[in-house]
C-alpha cells in the first residue's frame, strides 16, 4: 500500500517573498549551507522558528526546504542537498512508513548525498488538546527541532 499522510494542522507553510514553489525538486524557504531541513506544510513554519534559534545558538547555517511533491521522486530531485553536511528530513507523521521513508533510498544508494536524519512521530498516537500541546506530546515542537538539529551538528 502507499504511504498516506496526516497534517497536525491546519496552517500553511510559510512563504517568503523570494520563495518559488517547484513541482518537480525541491522548494527553497531559508538559505543555508551546512544542514539542510526537508519537510513539507505547516511543520515548516515550526522548523523555521527552530532553524532561527539554532543558528543564533550555533555557527551553523541550515537551509530550509519544502517537497509540495510526494509522488514520482527521482534523485535528481535532491541534488542540492549533495554539498550540505547533514540533512533532516522532518514529518508530522510515524516515522516509519512516511516522507522520509520516500526520500531514504535516494541517499543510501548514492555516497555522494551527506549522512540523513529523521525526526517525526515516534510510535505514538495524537490525543485532544491543543494543536501546541500536540506537537509537544509528539516531541515535534519547536524546542525539539532545535534539539534534534543540535545532536545532528554537535
Amino acid at each position: 500500500t502507499d504511504p498516506a499522510y496526516i497534517r497536525l494542522s491546519a496552517e500553511l507553510c510559510p512563504e517568503p517573498k523570494e520563495y518559488r514553489c517547484r513541482i518537480d525538486g525541491l522548494s527553497r524557504l531559508k538559505q543555508g549551507t551546512d544542514i539542510a531541513l526537508i519537510g513539507t506544510g505547516g511543520i515548516l513554519r515550526k522548523a523555521l522558528k527552530a532553524v532561527d534559534l539554532f543558528e543564533q545558538t550555533y555557527s551553523f547555517q541550515t537551509a530550509v526546504f519544502n517537497l509540495v511533491r510526494l509522488d514520482s521522486l527521482n534523485a535528481d530531485f535532491f541534488t542540492p542537498l549533495k554539498s550540505f553536511k547533514a540533512v533532516l528530513c522532518l514529518e508530522e507523521h510515524q516515522i516509519n512508513g512516511g516522507l522520509a521513508c520516500l526520500i531514504a533510498p535516494f541517499f543510501a544508494e548514492s555516497k555522494d548525498f551527506p549522512p540523513f536524519y529523521r525526526m517525526g512521530v515516534d510510535l505514538r498516537f495524537g490525543a485532544s488538546m491543543t494543536p501546541e500541546d500536540l506537537y509537544s506530546y509528539l516531541n515535534l515542537s519547536e524546542q525539539d527541532i532545535f534539539n534534534r538539529l543540535t545532536e545532528i551538528a554537535v
